[in-house]
């Protein structure tokens, strides 16, 4: 388990210890409304880049997932991230996704519906087949025309 930097005695501590290229973690807290993200925490990288004569050891954001580091001269100092971030560790939380990563596929959520790599094998009708591309012709006239009037210049 790697070490974790809180509080005063932390800034202080991470002051000391840090070096560039160093990569420290820390939790986000998300909402978890309907229209929110899946997880309610995930996690997030920073890296020490270099050392201001002001404010000390400076990190900047990075992404484990993607491999990169979003600024050359970081821009969070070492204090801030220990005392405004929640306290930052030397490793990843265990059992969170990073940010930056892909969200978990949502056809591996449920009950019911198709799986990934499943195919739908009910009856297709070929009059309801028609019917769409009827559908589908009428809607696609409709908008030529309009366009053609003016109506959907915006398009």
């Amino acid at each position: 388990m790697g070490k974790t930097y809180t509080g005063h005695k932390g800034a202080k501590d991470l002051q000391r210890d840090a070096r560039p290229g160093m990569r420290l973690y820390y939790v986000n807290e998300h909402s978890t409304r309907i229209a929110g993200q899946f997880e309610s925490r995930t996690y997030s990288t920073l890296v020490c880049t270099h050392k201001s004569s002001m404010w000390g050891w400076m990190f900047s954001n990075a992404s484990d997932h993607h491999g990169t580091v979003y600024s050359k001269k970081g821009t969070i100092s070492a204090e801030s991230a220990a005392l405004y971030m929640g306290g930052v560790s030397t490793t990843p939380p265990p059992g969170l996704r990073e940010l930056a990563s892909p969200e978990p596929d949502c056809r591996d959520e449920g009950r019911y519906g198709l799986k990934r790599g499943q195919e739908f094998r009910g009856a297709l009708h070929r009059d309801d087949v028609k019917l769409m591309q009827e559908q589908a012709d009428l809607a696609n006239d409709r908008a030529k025309a309009d366009k053609k009037a003016g109506r959907r210049s915006w398009w």
